[in-house]
């Protein structure tokens, strides 16, 4: 029987899935970046990306990180590199 291995990034999605980001478009950056994220947690997109993933502008991508940031008193650009 083989030990089942969940990879830190696949925990990445999973936590950016069950996060309460009281937004659809902040949770939906939220897991852009957790998708993109490597084992490490990095993960580098431009803004430019993430806007063309998510369907939206550049500057709602900002408005989302910046209210991700002050939800979870964590600064993403640090975590995800972005």
């Amino acid at each position: 029987m083989t030990e089942k291995t969940t990879s830190r990034s696949s925990q990445y999605l999973f936590d950016a899935f069950h996060a309460k980001c009281g937004d659809a478009l902040a949770k939906l950056v939220l897991l852009n970046l957790a998708n993109r994220a490597n084992d490490d947690g990095e993960c580098w997109p431009s803004l430019a990306r993430i806007a063309q993933d998510c369907e939206t502008s550049e500057s709602s991508v900002k408005r989302k990180l910046l209210l991700l940031e002050k939800q979870t008193r964590a600064n993403l650009r640090e975590t995800f590199q972005v």
